[in-house]
């Protein structure tokens, strides 16, 4: 199942592979992650993680995830505002 999300934010900091935080456009729609996942072509990591972030209310956000690629270098295939799709290999 192809899941859809939108780029929030690209980081690149020195000492750190870089990674994407990205908004799930589907709230509530259920997804997994395999060995073999990817974004737009471009095999991450298969750990799913959620940034410790609140919206304007205070309130935990829920609907954002943080994805790293495989390939440090892949990083510049993903832009700010972008809409991305997640996909698995079995």
């Amino acid at each position: 199942m192809a899941v859809k999300f939108l780029v929030e934010h690209i980081i690149q900091e020195r000492g750190q592979k870089p990674y994407i935080i990205v908004r799930h456009l589907i709230p509530g729609q259920n997804f997994s992650m395999t060995r073999k996942s990817f974004l737009n072509d471009i095999e991450i990591m298969s750990s799913l993680t959620s940034p410790r972030t609140l919206n304007e209310n205070g309130e935990p956000r829920f609907d954002l995830y943080i994805f790293y690629p495989i390939y440090p270098s892949d990083i510049k295939q993903f832009e700010k505002g972008m809409t991305i799709t997640l996909t698995n290999e079995d």
